[in-house]
């Protein structure tokens, strides 16, 4: 490291932090940055991070100019480097506890950035975004799920053939206790993998991330149970593993095209 280079811990960068959050291992933020006089300061930041550029002209020794899409740069923990914007900007960010990648670190180059260029990416970012300025404690989950893919983005995993072991007994616990509080860190713990393994494999078999199949089977199971009239909605939610009726209704509504209450009126109609 250079003698000039400014060390930021994890979470920490130049700017004006608009929104902030912390979840789990991870910590995201969108920032405004203002920099008249169009200066550069080389720093390094303790942990390894993702900026996405969402306003403003910014250059960066480490990203490669492009017009039609504003950057996203991973850059590994305690690279130097220098970046700046023209003016004013703001920015996206997520930052990874270092703990986090000690398992994946075969899988991530440690001396350079990267620059993923998916649109998956984006979209994880998109929604991290959203997320951000939530106030609401259950979406913590769904953000380190989210974290989790997108540094699926920048990893290099040798291919597996077939359906391994783990994944199927990773199916099988999300079928067995979908009613239970799931997490994509506990699930692969239970199967013996990294969490960013998990979620490459179960997007590669099955097209979809651990989040997405864990709501597919509850919502499934939500269906299958307003088919008895004896049991509420609100136990419904409960026992399929929503945190309570509204969030049934949010997720049924986007599956389904009606809400619970509606479904049920609707298979209630068939029967007569």
């Amino acid at each position: 490291m250079t003698r000039d280079a400014e060390p930021l811990s994890q979470g920490r960068f130049r700017g004006l932090a608009t929104q902030s959050r912390a979840s789990g291992r991870f910590t995201i933020g969108h920032w405004f940055a203002n920099n008249p006089d169009g200066s550069t300061h080389p720093h390094s930041h303790e942990s390894a991070h993702f900026l996405w550029i969402t306003s403003g002209r910014f250059e960066s020794e480490t990203a490669t100019p492009n017009r039609a899409l504003p950057p996203i740069i991973y850059t590994p923990a305690d690279i130097v480097h220098s970046d700046r914007f023209i003016g004013n900007g703001s920015f996206f960010s997520v930052s990874v506890a270092n703990d986090t990648l000690i398992d994946i670190k075969d899988f991530l180059p440690p001396d350079r950035a990267l620059q993923p260029h998916s649109w998956r990416a984006r979209w994880i970012l998109r929604d991290l975004l959203r997320l951000c300025g939530s106030t609401d404690d259950r979406g913590d989950g769904e953000i380190q799920s989210l974290c989790f893919e997108l540094l699926s983005e920048v990893c290099a995993f040798d291919g597996e053939t077939g359906t391994p072991g783990w994944f199927r007994r990773f199916r099988e616990q999300v079928r067995e206790s979908y009613g239970e509080s799931l997490s994509v860190n506990g699930l692969a713990r239970d199967a013996g993998v990294h969490p960013i393994h998990l979620t490459r494999v179960c997007r590669k078999l099955m097209g979809c991330t651990p989040l997405e199949y864990i709501r597919y089977v509850r919502l499934s199971a939500a269906a299958e149970a307003l088919r008895r009239d004896d049991i509420s909605i609100c136990d419904v939610a409960f026992d399929t593993g929503f945190a309570d009726q509204s969030h049934l209704n949010h997720a049924f509504r986007a599956a389904y095209g009606a809400a619970p209450g509606q479904f049920r009126r609707q298979l209630n109609a068939t029967k007569r």
